[in-house]
């Protein structure tokens, strides 16, 4: 998905190549180095519904042509997956640990030196929350200045909203939240009207005093912002497909 959701400044330099030949090289290399367990790191999207089964429509065709993959570590969708796939007849633990540091994904093996197979995989996830212990008190001492320094800049109250503003960015329906911001965008920019990729919104505004933490919750990514001319035969097709 790279290639077409990525912003295009940060892939100058970098070429996009067929994956399975790439994987299928390196997985040669390792083996000839004597890797004895084959494990897939990949930013590609894995889910997991309520009853266990894990999906990818990127990676499963992928996996599919790749035998020697044990173990897949997937990323990208910001799912809590910890489960196995049948490829080929083989069981394949995958795991993905969600976002933001919540959780630790981990995948235990029984490995099996002489057979040179897996004998078990047990899937898991952790919560980061309980698996910290208590920090050493020099360490604790030297965080505190930068922990202060970070709460200042992003929990100091810029304005107060006087009511909630809710998002869903998966609904084509017009929510307050972005009419809101975008207004503030359009009059600082002194235009007509403003556009932004839905995707760029991440969730809703709450009631109650804004801080830039909370604007960085809705409104993450650092965009430029673009002023131009354009008709409105091109502003309604710019609606229309991102419609």
């Amino acid at each position: 998905d790279t290639p077409e959701k990525a912003s295009k400044k940060n892939m100058q330099g970098l070429t996009f190549v067929a994956p399975v030949p790439a994987a299928a090289a390196a997985i040669r290399t390792l083996q000839q180095q004597g890797a004895q367990l084959i494990v897939l790191l990949v930013h590609m999207s894995t889910y997991q519904n309520r009853a266990g089964t894990v999906t990818g429509g990127e990676i499963m065709p992928i996996l599919a042509q790749l035998p020697e993959v044990d173990v897949v570590l997937s990323g990208h969708s910001h799912q809590v997956v910890a489960g196995t796939v049948q490829v080929r007849g083989k069981t394949i633990p995958v795991v993905q640990s969600g976002w933001a540091g919540n959780n630790v994904a981990l995948v235990r093996v029984q490995y099996d030196r002489e057979q040179h197979k897996l004998l078990q995989a047990e899937p898991l996830i952790v919560r980061t929350a309980t698996a910290i212990g208590k920090l050493s008190e020099p360490l604790a001492t030297r965080l505190q200045g930068y922990l202060t320094a970070v709460d200042k800049k992003y929990h100091t109250p810029l304005a107060v909203n006087d009511q909630d503003l809710p998002y869903e960015r998966r609904s084509i329906e017009e929510r307050a939240c972005a009419d809101v911001l975008l207004d503030l965008v359009r009059q600082k920019a002194g235009a007509r009207v403003a556009l932004c990729n839905g995707g760029g919104f991440r969730t809703g505004l709450a009631r109650g005093q804004v801080t830039l933490a909370d604007v960085l919750k809705v409104w993450p990514f650092k965009d430029d912002l673009y002023l131009a001319d354009i008709s409105g035969r091109v502003l309604k097709a710019a609606v229309t497909n991102g419609l």
